[in-house]
């Protein structure tokens, strides 16, 4: 995450990766666990969701409170001192000194909320909040899943998304999944 701020934020356009800034937008999310301020990420689903569905316009959020918001935004400025060598070794020691991963206690209590929407170019919207575990322990279950799968049954040779490989429900067959589908909102 650290090497990846000077390079900002990235979004899906017409089918096309397109870097935008930090943060690039700002919306209130309705997750499945309340309301939060979100901002865009570049995380890995503006690539895969594009492969998976062929939706050709998509914005990943990360709930975050506003002021933190705010903070990422004006990181975008900062960026030719985010990527110099120096800071790049100072924010990586910072890391190593305050951050830590959750103990086991922690992942078995906590869960993530998600929310998704996806529209039409006429403008009909349908929206969706999915529950699960928390992370770690999701992408333990379904690592597992998955590997149970290809030993059944292995898709061709290629690259796939696990929705690709296994079907778009793939994620519901996951211990502690729940989805409900949920009005659409205006971003």
């Amino acid at each position: 995450m650290v090497e990846g701020l000077p390079n900002g934020g990235r979004i899906r356009k017409d089918g096309l990766l397109m870097q935008v800034p930090p943060a690039y937008k700002v919306a209130t999310i309705p997750f499945s666990c309340g309301e939060s301020s979100g901002i865009t990420i570049p995380w890995g689903d503006v690539s895969t969701a594009f492969y998976s569905t062929g939706i050709p316009n998509i914005e990943v959020f990360m709930g975050m409170p506003a002021s933190q918001a705010s903070t990422m935004k004006n990181m975008g400025k900062m960026g030719w001192l985010l990527g110099m060598s120096p800071m790049q070794a100072f924010l990586k020691f910072l890391v190593t000194q305050t951050v830590a991963g959750p103990s086991k206690e922690e992942r078995d209590a906590e869960r993530m909320c998600l929310w998704g929407q996806v529209s039409n170019e006429k403008g009909d919207a349908v929206a969706m909040t999915m529950e699960t575990p928390e992370g770690y322990n999701l992408t333990v279950d379904a690592s597992i899943n998955a590997v149970q799968k290809l030993i059944e049954k292995a898709p061709h040779p290629g690259a796939y998304t696990p929705s690709l490989a296994f079907g778009a429900d793939f994620v519901t067959e996951l211990e502690g999944v729940t989805v409900e589908n949920v009005d659409p909102v205006e971003l």
